[in-house]
């Protein structure tokens, strides 16, 4: 299982969120928060990845004419005969908390973003 440090929210720039009328977009922004991710002051290290390589707590983005529309978190990942058949997400904007992405997401579009690890 990957670790990141955790961090005092106030060292980040481009990426916070103090009360839900003092954060940055990149928090509440699907584009944003991938802007933020690959940009060049994150502290991030991510890459696109698949759905054969993404792991808890990557990030899943679901697209639609290659615009994100909404961000999912990775929370497990489901085998099946040691075969993996599922990822496992949380969600906000309807409530959804370890959650089948086959049966909730399944005809959306997706990219996959794997986090490597944090520069902190």
């Amino acid at each position: 299982m990957k670790r990141l440090k955790g961090v005092d929210a106030n060292v980040f720039i481009n990426w916070y969120y103090t009360t839900s009328t003092n954060r940055s977009s990149s928090w509440t922004g699907v584009e944003e928060l991938y802007d933020y991710i690959f940009g060049s002051t994150s502290k991030i290290n991510a890459s696109m990845s698949n759905w054969s390589s993404v792991s808890y707590a990557d990030i899943i983005q679901l697209t639609n004419g290659g615009e994100g529309y909404h961000s999912l978190i990775i929370s497990g990942v489901e085998y099946s005969s040691y075969v993996r058949c599922d990822l496992l997400v949380c969600t906000h904007t309807t409530d959804r908390r370890h959650v089948s992405l086959a049966s909730y997401y399944s005809g959306a579009t997706k990219r996959y973003i794997d986090i490597v690890s944090s520069d902190l």
